[in-house]
């Protein structure tokens, strides 16, 4: 059971901590999608699920999230919130199957953080500039550049 446990909501919740860590992230998830759409100008109920239960206080630490001062500083300050809910979900959870369930859920958050290092983010970048660059045709850049200048 232990191994169906993921940061992603799903229907497989067979605890009572799953079921509360997953409330809070579908509300999360929820309110990001929300402040991303009013950003974008873009229709974002699609993408929102039933919440289960409100999360008091939730929209201003998303207010404050947002206010990272680039996306992996945004990313970091998400799962801080996520390992605060871990640590508030241990109260009274010391030793049982819920104990395993949050310690799976930290565990995976970890891992995310332990995959995140420059080299990859480098290598990344360098796809990406080296696509985007390969569809452009440089004597139209050039002769654009020229007639503005």
């Amino acid at each position: 059971r232990l191994q169906t446990v993921a940061l992603l909501p799903n229907d497989d919740a067979s605890t009572g901590v799953e079921r509360a860590f997953q409330a809070r992230e579908i509300a999360l998830r929820n309110l990001l999608a929300r402040y991303r759409g009013k950003r974008l100008q873009r229709d974002h109920l699609r993408f929102l699920r039933p919440e289960p239960e409100y999360i008091s206080g939730l929209e201003s630490q998303v207010e404050e999230i947002l206010r990272a001062p680039h996306p992996l500083a945004m990313k970091q300050a998400t799962d801080a919130l996520r390992w605060r809910w871990l640590e508030e979900l241990t109260i009274g959870n010391y030793f049982s199957f819920n104990t395993l369930v949050i310690y799976r859920l930290k565990l995976l958050i970890l891992e995310k953080h332990a995959a995140y290092n420059a080299e990859a983010g480098q290598a990344a970048l360098e796809r990406l500039l080296t696509s985007k660059l390969a569809n452009v045709n440089m004597s139209e850049l050039l002769n654009a550049d020229q007639q503005s200048g």
